[in-house]
């Protein structure tokens, strides 16, 4: 099922080693340098995220009065801007009001979120308002313009209020279970007239075992302790396959996993294989999730559970991280036994991403 004959980047000892991103369905591997000693724990974290551009208020034209004003009569231009934190945002549309002397305007906008004032401007001709007229507080939403002299000043034609804060929210972190830690290692005690050939056969023999060791290691320290028994009936062998894949594949979308990966050896897949497309270069369901073959799964299953004869484990998970060291023979001899001995071995850490269930399927 995994891939593990890349490069290393360290010894086995510690410092780092290979990082083997296992994605499904996409048909490579990621290599990143990390820490062995590493430990893997989903959690949520709250994050400040901004909402979307600040823009500039929608300004509404109000009532005109011929009363209560200092007004020249004439022909008035007027727009608005928020300011936030960050500065200030360009002009809103614009309005325009004939006054008789002594008139007034009201005018109105809607709430900007993210506003801590509003600037008034007011102009003789269109798109020319040189005059601030007032500054509101956050939340006053109107005005009327009595003619008050106000000071020079220029509506933005950039907004620089930046982007209004959405508060902070809470990001769903993929969960992961505590990496776990193990080597594998194949032995050879041979002739000494082998010599160095000894060392060339427990590599050969660790190489082409190596996929099975490490998966059984996967599914003993990592699926099993963590797995959801998904079985309807505990113990009890599920027989409907369509079924079988259902209840996987409805519980990585319940738990919002991205690219869910379905597991198991093969007699697991051999007994759903009517539910599977089996067409390269992927196994997969007949809603796309990724099946992919193991070598070393066994008969037990969640918590230690045991499948009947005829029956088999099948899992689901994220997405499974494995981090390799380098393969290492270590050879010795024994002259008193005229014997060689070889020893191939690889320290590993494995985790898996998000989650973890399984269900019993039962015989065809």
């Amino acid at each position: 099922m995994f891939k593990i004959d890349a490069p290393s980047l360290a010894k086995a000892s510690g410092g780092l080693l290979q990082h083997v991103n296992v994605i499904p369905g996409a048909g490579h591997q990621l290599f990143v340098p990390t820490k062995y000693e590493l430990v893997l724990d989903g959690h949520n974290r709250d994050v400040p995220v901004e909402g979307g551009a600040i823009t500039a208020p929608v300004l509404t034209e109000g009532a005109t009065a011929a009363t209560g004003g200092t007004f020249a009569a004439g022909t008035f231009f007027w727009k608005v801007t928020a300011v936030t934190g960050y500065g200030e945002t360009d002009g809103s549309n614009e309005i325009t009001a004939t006054l008789v002397a002594t008139g007034t305007q009201a005018m109105s906008w809607a709430d900007v979120a993210g506003a801590q004032l509003f600037r008034v401007y007011r102009g003789i001709a269109a798109g020319a308002e040189d005059t601030l007229v007032t500054t509101l507080p956050a939340g006053t939403l109107s005005f009327i313009d009595t003619g008050a002299a106000g000071t020079p000043g220029t509506v933005p034609t950039v907004s620089r209020a930046g982007n209004v804060p959405a508060g902070v929210k809470t990001f769903d972190m993929l969960g992961t279970n505590t990496t776990a830690l193990f080597q594998t290692y194949r032995g050879l005690d041979a002739p000494v007239l082998l010599g160095q050939d000894a060392e060339a056969l427990v590599k050969d023999a660790y190489d082409r075992g190596e996929d099975w060791a490490v998966e059984r290691k996967l599914q003993t320290l990592v699926l099993n302790p963590a797995a959801v028994d998904l079985t309807p009936v505990p113990g009890t062998p599920v027989t409907s396959f369509r079924y079988a894949l259902g209840l996987l594949e409805q519980y990585a979308r319940d738990t919002s996993t991205f690219a869910p990966l379905i597991s198991g050896n093969a007699l697991a897949l051999l007994l759903v294989e009517q539910a599977l497309d089996w067409k390269a270069p992927n196994i997969q369901t007949i809603l796309g999730t990724t099946a992919a073959l193991a070598g070393g799964y066994g008969t037990a299953g969640p918590g230690a559970l045991t499948a009947p004869a005829g029956s088999a484990w099948l899992y689901i998970t994220g997405q499974i991280n494995i981090w390799k060291g380098p393969s290492e023979v270590s050879p010795a001899m024994d002259y008193h036994t005229n014997r060689a001995i070889a020893l191939a071995e690889s320290s590993y850490a494995a985790s898996v991403e998000s989650f973890t269930a399984a269900v019993l399927v039962g015989t065809i």
